[in-house]
């Protein structure tokens, strides 16, 4: 076996031996030592402890907003992490847990987040218009009750109506419905309300109505006298308020009527109208009671000509026929 010697000097060398270090061993440069003969020092390495760093910055998040808690960790030497549940269905201030562990090490770091809401309400029903008659009273309850607004956060908020409208004067009015959530955001939507035009006059009695435009009819009568249609002819003439002669007979009023520019309508009766009660007959309406029951004259009854009679018909009935204005 080949010697090597080694001659740079004196080699001082720290032995282990059982743990314990040997005093040093001086060689000399001119002895002769074998490879094998050299005792090696044993290195050791200091351990690592564990370590963990999350974000310094500020976290915030919308509600129902995900997370992986996992992206607020911006470093570490660890062996195991023990990552905390991110609850946003929540509003406000919450703090998370982070735990880290590296042999018998362990360190725990906490870090605040919010949960906010910044999103406005919504409208699941709404309107553009809405019509009131004249006279109708300013109702906030009745006017919300065209809307709903509801909020992901709050679920269904309390409708607000900003403006009003004068129940006096017809014409649009342009007003607002509005909701606020428990954030502050608020939610808006504009829309008119149209006040009807004032009603005309209910007439109860034919002496209180005054001639029309089919006024100019001629004051003349030429159906058949005694008959129901002459009658009703008759006392149109004597209110002031003409019929054409020729609308025919009875049955045949209600389809001629719109011919000449006359209103014909069902279930609304008014005092000096004309009331088809029952098939090729027509009536007078002398009054409408309070009750909505009708008083009519009628001549031909019972198929008798000249026969007059007068009879009430319950409200009933009169919001079954049809009538000529």
């Amino acid at each position: 076996m080949n010697k090597s010697l080694l001659t740079k000097g004196v080699i001082t060398a720290l032995v282990l031996i059982g743990g314990w270090a040997s005093p040093s061993i001086l060689v000399s440069s001119q002895e002769e030592v074998t490879p094998d003969e050299v005792l090696v020092p044993v290195v050791t390495t200091e351990h690592e402890p564990v370590r963990l760093e999350v974000t310094t910055k500020e976290v915030i998040l919308e509600h129902g907003e995900t997370l992986d808690p996992q992206e607020l960790v911006v470093a570490g030497r660890y062996d195991t992490l023990s990552l905390p549940v991110v609850e946003t269905t929540e509003l406000g201030d919450q703090v998370l847990t982070f735990k880290a562990t590296k042999g018998l090490d362990e360190v725990t770091l906490t870090k605040s987040i919010s949960v906010v809401d910044t999103q406005a309400p919504y409208f699941t029903d709404s309107a553009r218009t809405i019509k009131v008659e004249y006279e109708e009273e300013f109702d906030v309850e009745v006017i919300a009750g065209f809307f709903e607004i509801t909020d992901d956060v709050d679920g269904k908020l309390e409708v607000q109506i900003d403006g009003t409208y004068d129940d006096t004067e017809p014409g649009d009015y342009d007003l607002t419905a509005y909701a606020v959530d428990s954030s502050g955001n608020r939610v808006e939507h504009s829309f008119v309300v149209n006040v009807g035009e004032k009603p005309k006059p209910k007439v109860t009695s034919y002496e209180t109505v005054t001639a029309s435009g089919n006024a100019s009819y001629s004051s003349s009568n030429s159906y058949a006298a005694g008959w129901c249609t002459w009658w009703v002819a008759q006392r149109r003439i004597e209110i002031g308020r003409p019929l054409p002669n020729t609308l025919g007979n009875a049955a045949t009023w209600l389809g001629r009527a719109p011919m000449y520019g006359l209103s014909v309508v069902y279930g609304a009766p008014v005092a000096g109208a004309v009331v088809y009660p029952s098939y090729n007959h027509v009536a007078f309406v002398e009054r409408v009671n309070a009750d909505g029951s009708i008083v009519i004259s009628e001549m031909g009854w019972n198929y008798a000509a000249w026969n007059r009679n007068t009879r009430t018909l319950s409200a009933s009935a009169a919001a079954s026929y049809g009538y000529i204005y």
